[in-house]
């Protein structure tokens, strides 16, 4: 197992790390994804890069199996019906043997990737006795030892996440200094990437922007940058917008909320590609993309699910395999084709109790003609249909990952795909929140309890 170099963007709130991948090169091969309980394989085409995105893993370094899943499997309860299942439970961060389940499941589905991308958060949610460096450590050499495992000469680069350093959330000395010298470097990398003809990779744990699984998130006072600072935020904005050589990134991965979702910057001409958006959401399915003309160039922010299932409690966990292939023309960067989400089904794990995973395609699942950014900005222009949005969430599913109140959850959902400043995000929310009538299918959910 080969380690990359990554190069870190520092902002005071994070620290978000930017991976460039400088020449990805195809290799040949063909991807089968047969999963138990799916009848159909799901097959990529030759010539393709393959990357496995494997993040928020939140090792327990203190699971017990006669754990108390009231407080996430951490210490022994003697009621019975307070432990995990066989193969844990939605409130516990995964065991070793969890983690190394999906570690397997990645070999079964693609032995042979290009490389896996970690997006950070190795360690678990504990409490605070339990946390020191040597924890912290001792998760990563635990997820390093699974990956040397069964990917012994697979690339695998990393980045942190806000869980990776101690103390908790402490930043780095001077840290936000760093900042200009970074964004500086960075542009000098698309640049570099665009003289030769590369592609690039833009790997981070936080995505800037709101929180889908939070009400409100950005708009709160102090919050202008979401996990980010307003200021590295806008900086970051302005190079994907004006860069020309920003053309070079096939795809930005990130992590941190633990649900799969997507951030669509708008180009710089915004106001009007919205109002234009919003009035063609109902031909969303046919012509030419939304927006094409100012937004052909901008990367989608793909956010990957954890492999925990806490937080938000409860969600399927897993992880996602990325699929790139060459553009028509050489000179093009390397496009994404599609993405295949490996999710672990617990609850019917443990019914079973054998291992249950399911896997689907984001391009069918979601219907979408491509992975472009027209493409998903036709998809999430389309949410603010109240019956497509239906199709989208249930309402247990808002209960259990957003919020309950209807309003608030699709609100939630779409503002965050949409609007990644602060002003149209405050105005998405309200009006959003305003127009939504749930359908007459619809009732309330509560989440649901942890035992």
């Amino acid at each position: 197992m080969r380690y990359g170099t990554l190069t870190s963007l520092f902002s005071a709130a994070t620290v978000a790390l930017i991976g460039l991948i400088n020449v990805l090169q195809p290799s040949p091969g063909v991807m089968a994804a047969a999963a138990t309980g799916v009848s159909d394989s799901i097959s990529t085409p030759l010539h393709a890069i393959r990357i496995w995105h494997l993040t928020d893993v939140h090792f327990n370094l203190w699971h017990d199996r006669r754990g108390n899943v009231r407080d996430m499997c951490r210490t022994a309860a003697a009621d019975a019906s307070l432990h995990p299942g066989k193969f844990g439970h939605f409130n516990c961060d995964p065991d070793f043997a969890a983690v190394e389940l999906a570690v397997a499941r990645m070999t079964e589905a693609e032995p042979a990737p290009d490389m896996i991308l970690f997006g950070g958060d190795v360690f678990g949610h504990v409490p605070a006795s339990h946390e020191n460096s040597a924890s912290v450590r001792e998760s990563h050499e635990a997820l390093a030892r699974a990956l040397q495992k069964y990917f012994p000469r697979t690339p695998v680069l990393p980045c942190l996440g806000n869980h990776d350093t101690i103390p908790y959330f402490a930043a780095g000395v001077a840290a936000a200094d760093a900042l200009g010298e970074q964004l500086t470097w960075f542009v000098g990398v698309l640049r570099d990437a665009a003289a030769k003809g590369s592609s690039v990779l833009v790997l981070g744990h936080i995505a800037p922007g709101a929180s889908h699984i939070d009400w409100d998130s950005m708009a709160a006072s102090g919050w202008e940058g979401g996990g980010w600072t307003a200021s590295s935020q806008s900086t970051f904005y302005r190079i994907l917008r004006e860069e020309p050589a920003a053309a070079r990134i096939s795809a930005m991965l990130f992590g941190h909320l633990h649900t799969g979702s997507i951030r669509l910057l708008r180009p710089s001409d915004g106001a009007a590609q919205h109002d234009a958006a919003q009035h063609g959401a109902a031909q969303h399915d046919a012509g030419p993309a939304v927006g094409d003309a100012g937004s052909a160039r901008l990367p989608v922010m793909y956010l990957s699910p954890s492999l925990t299932p806490r937080n938000p409690t409860p969600h399927l966990g897993g992880m996602r395999l990325y699929v790139l292939a060459p553009a028509p023309t050489r000179r093009a960067p390397l496009a994404l084709r599609d993405i295949y989400e490996h999710a672990f089904d617990l609850d019917a794990s443990n019914a079973r109790k054998a291992p249950f995973w399911r896997v689907v395609s984001v391009r069918l699942a979601y219907n979408l003609s491509s992975l472009s950014y027209g493409a998903w900005e036709r998809w999430a222009h389309a949410l603010r249909e109240d019956a497509r949005f239906a199709q989208l969430m249930s309402a247990q599913r808002c209960a259990d990952e957003v919020e309950p109140e209807y309003g608030k959850c699709k609100a939630s959902v779409v503002c965050a795909h949409l609007e990644l400043e602060p002003a149209p995000y405050a105005k998405c929310i309200q009006a959003v929140r305003a127009e939504a009538v749930p359908g007459p299918g619809w009732t309330q959910a509560v989440k649901r309890p942890v035992g």
